[in-house]
């Protein structure tokens, strides 16, 4: 793993009743909506160009603050896997989980045309896509266990990871070349969610830092149907979000664009996007 890039997180820490309330209040509030293209959220392409520039470069302004201008220029760019991702999951994941997260990976392969499969054997570490599904005694176990092999780096990362101020958070670190510069490509990336999430939730997280993870990193609350927000409208990944993802992993961008040199060509290709005809 080398070069760490971002870590999206929200929420507080407490029990898990606490969460139960947390989902029927939102719930009774409007919020996370589960169709995948809903009618009253209407979009052209347009939209998704603009949406696309809004999602796709830069960080969310709270991991901003520490950056000086070159590390600004250098996350401004097209960032995305250039390969199949292996995913290998740790922790407890029951078998609602199990199908949320093969249909989900099975919409983002379709979209972006990247394989993500399972690995045969988590513990072999071939894999480059880490999901931990923990509750809080797992988080302090395993970071126990990091400090007690003495790597402070990998402590520091998951420490970040697993913080008690989230509800889920995923992390990307971009691969490094022959030479051993960063590129714009991922190389591996990590995902956590919390065990004490009631299903909504849960399922939500999965959805939302798989296809963060792909490079729409960026949430912005004027896009519009889509989980890349902080408003929690919606709970999954709609045809909205799958149209930007199928944009970014258009053959004609490539990783390190910036978004001058970029926007242009995801004009044109919005504009070949067949959207849904009610729309």
């Amino acid at each position: 793993m080398a070069g760490l890039l971002a870590l999206a997180a929200c929420g507080p820490r407490y029990s898990p009743d606490y969460w139960v309330a947390y989902e029927a209040n939102l719930q009774l509030d409007g919020k996370l909506r589960t169709e995948r293209a809903p009618a009253d959220a209407p979009f052209d392409r347009s939209d998704l160009a603009l949406h696309f520039s809004k999602t796709a470069f830069g960080l969310d302004p709270e991991f901003l603050k520490d950056l000086d201008e070159e590390a600004r220029a250098d996350i401004n760019v097209i960032r995305r896997w250039g390969g199949p991702i292996r995913y290998a999951v740790y922790g407890i994941l029951g078998e609602t989980d199990r199908i949320a997260l093969a249909e989900v990976t099975e919409r983002i392969s379709r979209a972006s045309g990247i394989a993500m499969t399972p690995t045969r054997d988590p513990a072999a570490a071939d894999w480059n896509l880490g999901i931990y599904v923990f509750g809080y005694d797992e988080r302090r176990a395993f970071l126990d266990h990091l400090r007690g092999d003495g790597d402070e780096a990998l402590h520091a990362l998951f420490a970040g990871l697993f913080s008690d101020e989230v509800i889920c958070s995923g992390t990307m670190l971009r691969r490094t070349d022959e030479s051993g510069n960063l590129t714009a490509e991922f190389g591996h990336a990590l995902v956590f969610i919390r065990a004490e999430l009631p299903d909504t939730l849960r399922r939500s997280c999965i959805e939302e830092e798989l296809a963060q993870g792909m490079g729409l990193i960026r949430d912005d609350d004027g896009v519009r149907p889509s989980l890349f927000n902080e408003d929690e409208e919606f709970a999954l990944m709609t045809l909205h979000d799958e149209m930007l993802m199928r944009i970014l992993y258009d053959p004609r961008l490539k990783p390190g664009m910036t978004k001058e040199e970029a926007m242009p060509i995801v004009h044109r290709i919005a504009a070949e996007l067949d959207l849904p005809s009610r729309f």
